[in-house]
């Protein structure tokens, strides 16, 4: 009995100082990225396929599951755009643009378009994000991305950052003819 005690109180002290030195320690883990996908419209004048500012001043984004058997319902966001915002780009992630819901961010299939151009939809499927550990020690565990591309009305896009630095790399979404 006397052992039993001794062995259950030197594994919980050992548990407490193994998290409680995981509790002071800051991971830096340079994936900030890694789980998301940027857009941006084409609006530099006199470029082909450029939209105008007033074409952009309202962004409609729906999501809708992959699975034809998912729970979850589509879900639709109006991007309401000021002038000085136009030209930022839509970030499509974990949290980001709608409300996290059960299902990972590559799950759905994302349309994207200006309000005021319904003709002008974007389709994004096909959402591929893959990473292994790459630093990993008793507190943090880091990842680097190993494959990460989308489709874009059916058109493959590879979205990883070629330097390998974990920068955004966006896509451009020119105005269709």
């Amino acid at each position: 009995m006397l052992r039993s005690s001794f062995t259950r109180l030197l594994l919980l002290g050992s548990t407490l100082a193994l998290g409680a030195c995981c509790a002071n320690k800051s991971c830096f883990c340079q994936d900030a990225y890694d789980n998301v996908v940027f857009f941006r419209f084409n609006v530099k004048p006199g470029t082909p396929g450029a939209f105008t500012a007033a074409e952009l001043a309202t962004i409609i984004i729906t999501r809708t599951p992959v699975s034809p058997r998912s729970t979850f319902k589509p879900d639709t966001v109006r991007l309401t755009r000021t002038l000085a915002q136009v030209d930022d780009s839509i970030a499509l992630g974990t949290s980001l643009t709608f409300p996290s819901a059960g299902l990972r961010f590559t799950q759905y299939q994302y349309k994207i378009w200006p309000a005021s151009l319904p003709k002008q939809t974007f389709v994004i499927d096909s959402l591929r994000v893959q990473s292994r550990p790459d630093a990993v020690d008793g507190c943090c565990t880091c990842y680097q991305v190993t494959r990460k591309d989308l489709r874009l009305d059916k058109d493959s896009i590879n979205v990883m950052d070629p330097t390998g630095q974990d920068k955004p790399v966006y896509v451009l979404l020119n105005k269709k003819p």
